[in-house]
């Protein structure tokens, strides 16, 4: 691809759909999940009731220094804040994704064969009350299917081509092979139904 601006990053499925499993099942106002990229925490997937929210999030960059998440990634082990606590005051990446501080945190490792690759955080149960152990439970092994799905995948992201991009690649390819092009415009005729 010619232009690397006009791509958009996306979420995988597989990490959303465990955000969102993970928000609905602890009652967690929202869920993320990031991994370490260039030195920094990246979130490649989020979930909260309001969308176009936990997608602005995906793309987000924390210094790999702050907050829970970072201390999580770095020790592997599972983290759970309770309500008023100065650790969750003072959690930087969660107070920046929300806007104000959290009321109460959960952060696992997301690991694959005993190597830590991401993390998954949530935060704020709808009932005002800690994560409880049971949550930490279920969340832990989440995090393990997690890391398995960003080592296969090799990212969390997905980097999609906006439609005028891709016009001007096909445009391209239609000058500098006419076969190949034909070829790439009859498959995509088909999955478009035409």
């Amino acid at each position: 691809m010619s232009d690397p601006s006009a791509v958009t990053r996306q979420a995988r499925p597989t990490l959303e759909a465990i955000c969102v499993t993970s928000r609905e099942a602890t009652t967690a106002s929202t869920a993320w999940m990031m991994e370490l990229d260039d030195g920094d925490l990246l979130i490649v997937a989020a979930a909260c009731s309001d969308p176009a929210f936990g997608a602005s999030l995906v793309g987000r960059r924390f210094p790999l220094s702050d907050g829970t998440a970072a201390m999580v990634l770095q020790s592997g082990q599972p983290v759970a804040l309770q309500p008023g606590s100065a650790s969750v005051a003072s959690d930087a990446i969660a107070t920046a994704v929300l806007g104000r501080q959290p009321a109460s945190i959960v952060c696992v490792p997301c690991a694959d064969d005993e190597r830590v690759v991401g993390v998954l955080q949530l935060v704020d149960r709808a009932d005002g009350g800690p994560f409880g152990f049971d949550d930490l439970e279920m969340l832990s092994m989440l995090g393990t299917v997690a890391g398995a799905s960003l080592v296969e995948s090799g990212g969390g992201l997905l980097d999609v081509p906006s439609p005028e991009a891709l016009g001007r690649d096909l445009a391209s390819l239609a000058d500098a092979d006419p076969t190949r092009y034909a070829a790439l415009a009859r498959v995509i005729e088909v999955m478009l139904g035409q």
